[in-house]
């Protein structure tokens, strides 16, 4: 009996050091990398890699917003896929600054006004050679 009680006591301890690390913590969440081709045509014109964090605007845990994960993916997907097959003009390279202001807008219609930030950690646009 002494011992089970040692035990159940060291349990809750360890459960409640656990529960405070991991949310006081995670205050961004890396979004897999976004892989777009970029439509012009017929045809894959280039492509472009995206690497993007969201972070809250305060100091609260970004754990509340994990289920918002998937349908931020998609609609970051959708909106630069959008932009770049059918806004985008083809000879200039697309604006890295303006592709941020719009995945910020996209969040926010998501989920509220001031809540989380969006930046571009990494952003690569690949043209491949073309064959003769």
């Amino acid at each position: 009996m002494f011992f089970s009680f040692i035990l159940q006591n060291v349990v809750a301890e360890s459960e409640k050091k656990s529960e405070t690390s991991t949310l006081s913590v995670e205050t961004y969440w890396e979004v897999p990398a976004l892989i777009i081709p970029v439509v012009k045509g017929d045809q894959v014109y280039a492509y472009v890699r995206i690497l993007v964090q969201v972070m809250t605007k305060d100091t609260t845990s970004i754990y509340a917003y994990k289920v918002y994960y998937p349908l931020i993916q998609d609609r970051f997907f959708r909106d630069i896929y959008g932009a770049l097959c059918d806004q985008w003009l083809p000879g200039k390279e697309p604006n890295q600054n303006t592709i941020e202001k719009r995945l910020q807008r996209v969040l926010d219609n998501l989920v509220g006004p001031d809540k989380l930030a969006v930046y571009i950690v990494n952003f690569y646009f690949y043209k491949p050679e073309k064959k003769n």
